[in-house]
């Protein structure tokens, strides 16, 4: 996710939004976040979610 943003930003120089679309089949997993850090340096993205468990099919 966080390679995706970085270069849709670096390529078009405009905000980009961020959206995961969950498809697996355990209710509690739901990330909303990326961050790694590394001594006092640090970066996090946090993103938008949906989890299709959470929508009912037809």
């Amino acid at each position: 996710m966080f390679i995706y943003n970085y270069r849709a930003f670096d390529l078009y120089h405009k905000p980009v939004v961020s959206l995961a679309i969950l498809g697996d089949e355990n209710p509690s997993w739901r990330p909303n976040f990326y961050e790694y850090r590394l001594e006092k340096s640090w970066t996090k993205l946090e993103f938008s979610m949906v989890k299709l468990l959470d929508y009912k099919w037809e």
